[in-house]
């Protein structure tokens, strides 16, 4: 399980901050990308179905922008989180850590984008 900082807890539980907005992060190989890059937001769930030691196996789906051809997943470790601006700064969440299998990955040449649908590592 990952921590969140008291401020950040404050902030989302504080019933005036509703029209708060998450942005998200992939980082691939070190490199970060943020929602600019990313072309839909990543889905996080729980299978109930598969299971990783005695825990239900997290998957992760989402598309990114690959406009140079420069992004490669294929046996990569792909890190996702959220994040949300808290009085000025940004306080980022780790959903969880992927592996990209080649069969997790569908290229899209037309709309220069990478599709990713994955289990967690």
């Amino acid at each position: 399980m990952y921590k969140v900082s008291q401020n950040f807890l404050d902030y989302i539980n504080n019933p005036n901050n509703i029209g708060r907005t998450m942005k998200n992060k992939v980082v691939i190989d070190g490199v970060e990308y943020l929602s600019d890059t990313i072309k839909t937001n990543p889905k996080i769930s729980h299978k109930a179905t598969s299971f990783i030691g005695g825990f239900p196996a997290k998957s992760c789906e989402f598309e990114i922008l690959n406009l140079d051809g420069s992004i490669f997943l294929n046996n990569k470790e792909i890190e996702v989180y959220k994040g949300l601006d808290i009085n000025g700064s940004m306080e980022w969440v780790k959903m969880g850590i992927f592996k990209a299998k080649d069969e997790d990955i569908t290229t899209n040449e037309t709309s220069k984008s990478i599709s990713f649908r994955g289990t967690d590592r």
